[in-house]
């Protein structure tokens, strides 16, 4: 589950770029597949890469936001540092790109240590852990936020994204209720309408969530019309109604408003890989290759590719997106980085055939975050391992939650309950 920023606001940016052959040469040295043999493209003018305008441009006519990025200094104000820093932290989420929220940090790092810092740097510390799934360490920041500054409306709600994201539900409504002392009706009810629509009650949830749209056109005029922020937040709700139509098994209505997100100029990552999950369920792997074919930049996008490669027998397509996702797992394990334990247990499960490694991999994955997706991985792993107790761990957690999952009650309906 991704948090809705009341403070940043991500800008579309359409444009691209045409990489030439010295700085494909660079990109190969830099992000270097893992055992392959280097390779020299033979055209001057082959792309290689797609890539953001923003990290190359030098046009005098760029916008505050690109000129922001090309900064060489950290600045000393932690103010024009924070503000530095979130727009970092908008890209990063914009694009996928994890160099964003390293140079995110590199704005604050005067700040990173500190017990007591700014609020402002302390709401982007406790982000910035979030992102790298440091839960533990954020929420101290957050909660040390908000008993310095109890009506701090973002911080409440980042809390009550991370208590949702690691099951704690009754954590999340308490601070849904303290967003509802400290802000506008409209964010502690999208709070709540979350919390329900994960604690049994997701009609209702839908239901309350839904009060939020604005009217659709399906006109791109009419988009251009709206502000970026207005076009975010509309999107956002969207792809957030869809999911919790699809855990009700309300797939028909699911797909109205992936239609509607989608026909939003901006691609977002994570619109994209919910809507590929959403294809793939529905037997529609062709158009998850059509719908990401460009966007392979995004490592869960990738896994999204290999699975529909799979689904549709490819074998040509299906082990050069192996190849690439193994690749990416080997870089970030050589730079620590374990942000992507649910893509890696799944790629293990799906992909590698590696029901035991998979397991293990869900397993510590199921001790950080427990989404609904995180439950139906665990379970699927649990089953295919025929291990009937971590099985029924996920069904007594899904029961005590009252979480309606109609995916969760097939699974178990194809095991034949859970008689391994």
């Amino acid at each position: 589950m991704r948090p809705l920023s009341s403070e940043s606001v991500v800008h579309s940016i359409h444009s691209v770029i045409r990489v030439q052959r010295l700085l494909g040469a660079a990109l190969l040295i830099l992000s270097v597949n893992l055992g392959a043999q280097p390779w020299t493209p033979d055209q001057d003018d082959l792309v290689l890469e797609v890539l953001p305008k923003i990290l190359f441009s030098t046009s005098q006519s760029e916008t505050t936001r690109e000129t922001t990025l090309s900064r060489k200094n950290t600045p000393a104000d932690p103010g024009k540092a924070a503000a530095q820093a979130a727009e970092l932290i908008a890209l990063g989420r914009e694009y996928s790109d994890p160099r964003y929220f390293g140079k995110a940090q590199a704005a604050i790092q005067s700040w990173w240590n500190l017990d007591h810092p700014p609020v402002e740097i302390l709401l982007l510390r406790a982000t910035l852990k979030q992102h790298h799934h440091q839960y533990s360490d954020a929420i101290k920041d957050l909660k040390k936020l908000t008993r310095s500054a109890p009506k701090h409306s973002q911080a409440w709600l980042t809390l009550s994204t991370i208590q949702m994201v690691q099951g704690d539900y009754l954590a999340a409504k308490q601070s849904c209720s303290a967003l509802a002392r400290s802000a506008s009706s409209g964010l502690s009810t999208l709070c709540y309408g979350q919390l329900m629509a994960l604690t049994g009650r997701a009609e209702e949830g839908y239901e309350l969530i839904k009060l939020f749209l604005t009217p659709q056109r399906d006109s791109p005029l009419t988009h251009r019309k709206k502000s970026a922020k207005d076009l975010i937040h509309q999107q956002w709700l969207h792809t957030l109604l869809a999911e919790i139509s699809l855990r009700q098994g309300k797939n028909e209505r699911a797909a109205v408003h992936f239609r509607v997100a989608l026909s939003m100029p901006r691609r977002d990552p994570y619109l994209l890989r919910v809507y590929s999950e959403f294809l793939l369920l529905e037997g529609e792997a062709n158009k998850t290759i059509s719908l990401l074919k460009n966007e392979t930049q995004d490592d869960a996008l990738l896994l999204q590719l290999a699975l529909a490669a799979k689904q549709t027998q490819n074998n040509l397509l299906l082990k050069q997106y192996r190849r690439d996702f193994s690749a990416r797992l080997k870089a970030a394990n050589l730079r620590g980085d374990t942000l992507h334990q649910r893509e890696h247990a799944l790629f293990l499960l799906e992909i590698e055939n590696d029901q035991p490694a998979a397991l293990t991999l869900a397993e510590n994955n199921w001790k950080l975050q427990k989404e609904p997706a995180d439950a139906r991985l665990l379970l699927a792993a649990a089953i295919r391992n025929g291990d009937e107790g971590i099985a029924r761990q996920v069904i007594q957690w899904q029961t005590q939650n009252s979480l309606q999952d109609v995916q969760l009650q097939a699974m178990l309906s194809r095991a034949g309950g859970l008689e391994f």
